[in-house]
């Protein structure tokens, strides 16, 4: 089994997107956290996103930390709402 990643895209020319796979180097940033659940597909497993976010001269960069099933930090339910 292969580590997770740190990943980035650029989706449009004032958008990026972040993926940092260590759960303590994406606490380290200091900006706040929100928590979404997400089920990308019947073929992905649900798995749980932590985002932080930062407007930087107009780029947004978005930073995420996924959380899969299996993880203790997973959380099955949040209370009717979804992400």
């Amino acid at each position: 089994m292969t580590s997770p990643r740190n990943w980035a895209s650029v989706t449009t020319p004032t958008c990026v997107f972040v993926g940092i796979a260590d759960r303590a180097e994406f606490d380290r940033l200091a900006l706040p956290a929100k928590d979404h659940r997400q089920q990308v597909s019947e073929m992905v497993p649900p798995r749980n996103v932590l985002t932080k976010a930062l407007d930087a001269d107009g780029v947004m960069v978005v930073f995420q930390h996924w959380i899969p099933k299996d993880s203790p930090d997973y959380v099955a339910e949040i209370e009717g709402s979804q992400a």
